[in-house]
């Protein structure tokens, strides 16, 4: 018996629950049931109109409609600026390409050289010269000062 009250009792508080949330959101939205309707009939009409009776491997295969692309970077638009020019890309050679592009670039002055500062002259641009590292080379016959260091990997000899 004991199951059974808390069974009852759960789906009368779910009952209660749903009931409440349904007065607070008719209180906060008085038109929520006209909104609603409303939309609902406007996608119906829309489904309606948009439903075709043929499966769709008939319109591909049997009526084939291409859809007309009305973008600014279509592929229509970038044909007729290709066909403006004449020639395809591919078509062009290398030199004539690198006239085409140099004619394109915008037309800069010349590099100016920076101005000198202070006291510096002119002859201080080169890189700095240092003297290179004295590097003795061993005598042949020495014997190395230091002992050779002893390393954990390697083997010991038997």
């Amino acid at each position: 018996m004991k199951p059974y009250m808390l069974l009852v009792t759960l789906l009368l508080l779910v009952l209660g629950t749903t009931q409440a949330q349904q007065r607070t959101r008719d209180k906060l939205f008085p038109s929520f049931q006209q909104d609603y309707s409303a939309l609902r009939q406007k996608e119906n009409k829309q489904a309606a109109q948009t439903k075709d009776a043929r499966t769709t491997r008939e319109q591909i295969f049997t009526d084939y409609r291409p859809q007309h692309n009305t973008r600014q970077g279509s592929a229509n638009t970038l044909k007729a600026g290709s066909a403006a020019t004449g020639k395809n890309p591919s078509d062009v050679g290398a030199a004539e390409a690198v006239k085409t592009i140099k004619a394109r670039e915008v037309n800069l002055p010349a590099p100016q050289t920076p101005p000198t500062q202070g006291n510096e002259s002119e002859r201080n641009n080169s890189p700095l010269k240092t003297a290179p590292p004295i590097i003795t080379a061993p005598a042949k016959g020495a014997v190395p000062t230091a002992a050779p260091a002893k390393r954990s990997f390697e083997r010991k000899k038997q």
